[in-house]
């Protein structure tokens, strides 16, 4: 199997495109609607929010069902 290294170039979002849409949607929806009282808290958010996100929300991408349930569909298709 053959690797090659793929260098970012700096300021350009659309080499991480995954992760910078999820930061943003991370950021409007979570982090910018809540006062936090420590680290720990906001710590205990993000893991809510990862699990929300990936287990409940709705995403347009894949036909407004959530990660969990799109795979679970997938999974069940005749190949």
């Amino acid at each position: 199997m053959r690797c090659d290294t793929v260098l970012l170039q700096h300021g350009r979002p659309y080499d991480n495109a995954v992760a910078e849409a999820f930061f943003a949607t991370f950021k409007k929806e979570e982090a910018y609607r809540r006062d936090y009282s420590s680290e720990a808290d906001f710590r205990k958010s993000v893991d809510a929010y990862i699990q929300f996100y990936n287990e409940v929300r709705p995403h347009q991408t894949l036909a407004y069902k959530s990660p969990a349930r799109f795979e679970e569909l997938y999974g069940k298709r005749d190949l």
